[in-house]
């Protein structure tokens, strides 16, 4: 009976593609220090005998990043690069992926440290399920952590500085975790009884200056091939790949040890370590994973909360990130009221997500990559991006004719400029898609129809190229898209409405909570006939004034670099347009008043843009706006005596149509103050 339950849990694991994570204890609790404060590790613990797997990895994925990868937990170096091992494609309204063939049991790359915690979250989560050998799908889906929950807080994860404290190190009763140094050097070198300092495992994959790759291509190996094991059992402590650790390195990075197949053998020794950013995905770093030793704790479910710490969940949370590091910022009060000295801009009957900052030459550059490899046919990239004032983005031509962009160093976190409103369009499409890396610009990555994609772009080449007129609903977003540009109501609303301002009139002139110009240490605009940022740069980075944010958290929506929008500008049509003023322009260009005009085929060096995001999951819907508010606003915008001709007008035709105009009026006056407020 038991051979034959053994025989079915493995059938279940074949067909699920689950691959079991083997582990080994490590004794000789409260050991001898290797040296003062290094080494000595009090509690007896399990470590994973191999460095975790492309398969292993595609697994979490597949079950956690399927519907979308908020947190991108799947990195383009996994599936681009030669030592990379896992594919992603779209199938069937899903994401799916699949390890390339042969590096099934080569160990996964690229994984920041903040995807290490979260995969170790997951593992967390389903311990349970994995004592007991259930299927990969019946799995619990989930990545996030707080304080309580979950192995890892993973709350301010995008905090640096924050994280080094809240996510210092695994939360009590964590089942997995990743090592900490002491961990993982008494693993590799410790014998149970004295430190082995000097010990290399014989087969350890390192470079050799004099002799190079100890493996042919793609010189990284399988886990635990050809290689010598350590006292305790496990296999490539030291070479292959780098691996996270739990520890912080100051200021606030984390550190690595272990060497990698780019090293050379001076890496693979004790007291040897590096460092880097938790959110950078590095091509030779990988992980491995602790575990507890008790069994009766595996076999607990631990608690857990989703709707509390599910943060990426649309509705669940006042920041939503993308899969290229997007930030954006919620937008709520559906329904406010509109700037009654402007028109009444700023009203949004929906709630909705917008970009904390405008669109970065980093996010730019690694669209680029995804779908302009071999060929641009639209012209996302221009050629101003690498040679001219202000452009952030190089490009070079392989042997083959392909492309490979590049950012600037210095440029990464500065604006995107010379992106026209087809480009920004574009990037709305492959955000909307999940970020696919196709190399290409098609259907499904940047390219969308009426009932696909956030914008429909089969008219864009026709317009602009002039073999068709634009129309009214030309270049509007669809119904349904997940990312989009801005309308002029929604922009305005993000920059100058605060429902907290005193008075009758919850707007700003500028978008910095203020209604005077801002200051040199608020915006970057020309004041007085002088730059603040100035040569060679002139952008600002993109985050560069946090104190002087809208209402909403919004930065810099004056001010660095003007602002495509997906209105007419003005109402006519062929005319987008822009917001927000620029480095090389006045104050006036900042004020809520003024709105530039962009012509569709326009790329400059102070343009820009930033999007919006859907706040719920089945993308963007319009709102009507109820009939005697539009009836109401339009009245206050006319004058007293064209206001007093059609109200005689109205009275002349009928008591039918009077008596229609009283109700309304009556209404709109008991409601007035709260339509106002």
């Amino acid at each position: 009976m038991n051979r034959l339950l053994y025989l079915i849990l493995f059938f279940i694991c074949i067909t699920e593609n689950i691959s079991a994570i083997d582990f080994v204890k490590v004794g000789s609790p409260d050991n001898k220090y290797f040296k003062p404060g290094i080494g000595k590790v009090r509690y007896e613990y399990e470590i994973s005998v191999y460095e975790i797997t492309n398969a292993e990895y595609c697994d979490f994925l597949n079950n956690v990043a399927s519907q979308g990868d908020p947190h991108g937990l799947f990195s383009p170096i996994m599936s681009d690069h030669f030592l990379g091992g896992i594919l992603k494609v779209f199938e069937k309204g899903k994401f799916v992926y699949r390890v390339k063939s042969g590096y099934e049991n080569k160990p996964v790359v690229g994984v920041t440290w903040n995807s290490a915690v979260r995969f170790i979250n997951w593992l967390h989560y389903n311990t349970v399920k994995i004592e007991f050998g259930e299927p990969f799908s019946s799995f619990i889906p989930q990545t996030e952590g707080d304080s309580v929950r979950g192995a890892y807080n993973t709350k301010d994860l995008n905090d640096l500085k924050k994280a080094i404290i809240s996510c210092r190190t695994r939360n009590f009763g964590a089942r997995y975790w990743l090592p900490n140094r002491d961990e993982w050097i008494k693993a590799c070198f410790f014998d149970g009884n004295e430190w082995n300092e000097d010990w290399i495992a014989k087969g350890t994959n390192y470079y050799d200056p004099d002799k190079g790759w100890c493996y042919p291509y793609p010189h990284i190996k399988e886990v635990g091939l050809g290689v010598e094991k350590s006292f305790w059992g496990t296999y490539d402590q030291q070479g292959n790949v780098a691996e996270w650790l739990e520890n912080v390195m100051k200021p606030t990075w984390r550190l690595v040890c272990g060497g990698s197949l780019i090293r050379p053998v001076s890496y693979t020794f004790i007291l040897s370590y590096e460092g880097d950013a938790p959110d950078k995905s590095i091509n030779t770093f990988g992980l491995r994973v602790c575990r507890s030793v008790d069994k009766k704790l595996r076999s607990i479910s631990p608690d857990i909360s989703k709707g509390t710490i599910e943060n990426s969940q649309l509705e669940d949370t006042k920041e939503a990130y993308d899969k290229n590091s997007g930030v954006y910022v919620l937008c709520d009060i559906p329904g406010n009221v509109g700037d009654r000295l402007n028109q009444w801009k700023g009203r949004v009957n929906y709630e909705f997500y917008i970009g904390k900052y405008e669109l970065s030459n980093a996010e730019y550059t690694r669209f680029l990559n995804a779908v302009a490899r071999y060929s641009d046919p639209y012209g996302l990239y221009s050629p101003n991006m690498g040679n001219s004032v202000c452009g952030g983005i190089d490009r070079t031509i392989d042997k083959n004719d392909h492309f490979f962009y590049k950012t600037k160093t210095g440029w990464e976190k500065r604006p995107v400029c010379y992106i026209g409103f087809y480009d920004l369009a574009r990037y709305a499409n492959w955000l909307h898609y999940g970020c696919p890396n196709t190399g290409r610009a098609e259907l499904g990555t940047t390219e969308g129809t009426s009932s696909q994609g956030a914008y429909d772009t089969s008219d864009f080449e026709n317009v602009r190229l002039g073999h068709k007129p634009a129309y009214q609903n030309f270049g509007k977003r669809n119904i349904g898209a997940l990312y989009w540009i801005p309308d002029e109501n929604e922009w305005y609303k993000a920059a100058y409405y605060d429902p907290t301002r005193l008075g009758n009139r919850p707007y700003y002139d500028y978008p910095t909570r203020s209604c005077n110009p801002p200051r040199k240490d608020e915006a970057n605009y020309m004041i007085d006939n002088e730059l603040v940022v100035g040569d060679p740069f002139y952008v600002a980075e993109v985050d560069a004034y946090p104190n002087a944010a809208s209402y909403f958290k919004t930065q810099q929506q004056g001010g660095n670099v003007w602002e495509w929008l997906d209105s007419w500008q003005y109402n006519v049509v062929g005319v987008r347009g822009l917001k927000g003023g620029s480095w090389g322009y006045t104050f006036y260009g900042l004020n809520a008043c003024n709105t530039d005009p962009g012509g569709l085929n326009d790329e400059s060096y102070v343009f820009g843009g930033r999007l919006c995001r859907a706040f719920a999951s089945d993308g963007w819907h319009p709102v009507k706006t109820p009939y005697y508010v539009l009836l109401y606003e339009y009245c206050m915008m006319l004058s007293p005596k064209k206001l007093y001709a059609i109200i005689l007008l109205i009275i002349g035709g009928g008591v039918g149509m009077g008596g229609i105009f009283l109700i309304i009026g009556k209404y709109i006056g008991k409601n007035k103050a709260r339509i106002q407020k």
